[in-house]
């Protein structure tokens, strides 16, 4: 009960504290995809020596790099804001 007497100065920015709190899942959720493509890129495409596979890998890791920034960015601004 004493500890989410903490949460009561937060009140006013409930939306900006949702933001941080999504931003810093997807954020997390994002940088446990890589190592799952780059997964498959050994299996598959190194393996069946297939390089179509190692194209899409190279772009889905460099979306999810794009996402990373967008999403990284977003944590910092609202964790500053806050």
């Amino acid at each position: 009960m004493n500890l989410l007497r903490l949460f009561r100065p937060l009140r006013p920015y409930r939306l900006q504290v949702t933001a941080l709190v999504i931003s810093t899942a997807l954020l997390t959720l994002a940088s446990l995809v890589v190592p799952g493509i780059i997964q498959s890129v050994i299996d598959e495409g190194l393996g069946q020596q297939e390089s179509g596979a190692l194209t899409r890998a190279a772009l889905a890791i460099l979306g999810i790099g794009a996402l990373r920034s967008l999403f990284g960015f977003a944590r910092r601004y609202l964790g500053e804001w806050l």
